[in-house]
């Protein structure tokens, strides 16, 4: 699962202990031919990881413009995908 969101663009989630019970539900659901509780699930990971990646970009740019200048920076955020196949 993990790398078809890669090969897409997305970055790698992880179920958190507190979530695999609704994991384990909607891959159970999913198996019995309903897969939108499943897909509504992982797109619920994914946005928590791209939060987590964009909190952590600007977290890191705001402490480089910091030690940098006196001048608070704009957080910049990297948009570019990566081409696993060349």
């Amino acid at each position: 699962m993990n790398l078809i969101l890669m090969l897409n663009g997305f970055p790698p989630i992880i179920i958190p202990v507190e979530a695999r019970a609704d994991y384990y539900d909607t891959l159970s659901a999913a198996n019995r031919g309903d897969l939108r509780p499943f897909i509504r699930f992982i797109a619920g990971q994914t946005d928590a990881a791209l939060q987590l990646y964009i909190n952590a970009a600007t977290t890191c740019n705001h402490r480089e413009a910091s030690s940098a200048s006196a001048e608070p920076a704009t957080p910049r955020i990297s948009t570019q995908l990566v081409d696993v196949y060349h």
